[in-house]
């Protein structure tokens, strides 16, 4: 009698979840910050989500509604979306992609015709006395984030950086050797030489504070030894005479 031959295997196919979001994206708020500021969050907590970039533009065909787009309408605040709706009459601000939507945004909100005086300010923008490296790194960020320098924003900011920046000259030489540098790489750096030099000047302080803690302690006890010395003289151990030889 011939054996039956295997029955087939029945594939299972399960419906995957897309992963859930993690963290929060608060809404863009005018009052706040800049909406070229909150972009740079919507685009980093993408990043950390793993929401995937939406398709390019293809023979002027316009990519489909995709989660990345509706997290982006649905966080720019009512103020926004009236502006998005306003401008996109009589189709819907959701037909077109992120880049469109965002641009049309920072053009309400961030006025083009002063681009020269942003980048004025930002070519003149030197460290305050008592603001904070990464404080200014930050404002530096803010203002190149106006001057719509498209691909040399990067170099701006790293000029304005070297130029402008309160660093120690081995820092700033180290950072000129080394143009490839980009400018986040080079606020890193010089943070950590900032933080590095603060842990040494604290040890240093600290090793101080110990020897003349050392030294009090020292010039404390010292009249006391003598004191002691004093009362209690060392005694004289007894003399035997011997007798000179015959």
């Amino acid at each position: 009698m011939a054996a039956r031959p295997p029955a087939p295997q029945q594939q299972i196919f399960r419906l995957v979840a897309p992963p859930p979001v993690v963290s929060t994206l608060n809404h863009f708020d005018p009052s706040e910050a800049e909406f070229s500021i909150w972009l740079r969050q919507f685009n980093e907590f993408c990043y950390l989500n793993n929401i995937e970039e939406e398709p390019p533009v293809v023979n002027n065909v316009l990519p489909p509604r995709n989660r990345r787009r509706a997290l982006f309408l649905s966080h720019i605040g009512s103020r926004a979306f009236q502006v998005l709706t306003k401008r996109s009459s009589p189709n819907e601000p959701n037909i077109f992609p992120n880049d469109i939507l965002a641009h049309a945004l920072i053009q309400h909100n961030e006025k083009p015709e002063l681009q020269g005086t942003y980048r004025l300010e930002l070519s003149t923008r030197i460290q305050k006395h008592n603001e904070s490296l990464q404080d200014y790194s930050a404002e530096l960020q803010a203002l190149g984030a106006k001057c719509c320098y498209a691909q040399g924003l990067d170099e701006r900011l790293r000029e304005c950086f070297l130029s402008g920046a309160n660093l120690p000259t081995h820092v700033r030489q180290h950072l000129l050797e080394i143009p490839q540098m980009i400018f986040d790489e080079m606020v890193h750096y010089a943070l950590n030489q900032e933080m590095l030099a603060a842990q040494t000047k604290m040890y240093a302080r600290s090793l101080q504070l110990q020897q003349v803690a050392i030294a009090a302690v020292n010039q404390v006890d010292q009249p006391r030894n003598q004191k002691s010395t004093q009362q209690n003289p060392p005694q004289q151990q007894p003399c035997y005479q011997q007798n000179p030889p015959q």
